[in-house]
């Protein structure tokens, strides 16, 4: 899992630091920076990316990449 295309666009345009944010979220900076890089894995709905999301204005189903399911050979 990762986070949102709309995820990453909103916190790379926000006036504000993606540290300052982390910080508001109540989340370590460091730990972001590594879950926006897909280095740290992220679960769905993790509510610390749901924290993030919401000082982005974004609803929980917005702050998740959710993988489409593989059409199936029939």
């Amino acid at each position: 899992m990762k986070v949102s295309r709309e995820f990453l666009i909103r916190l790379k345009l926000n006036p504000k630091p993606a540290y300052t944010i982390a910080q508001q979220a109540g989340v370590h900076p460091n730990w972001l920076s590594k879950a926006i890089h897909e280095v740290e894995p992220i679960k769905r709905r993790d509510p610390r990316i749901v924290a993030v999301g919401r000082i982005l204005g974004l609803q929980e189903s917005q702050c998740f990449d959710v993988p489409r399911e593989e059409p199936s050979d029939r």
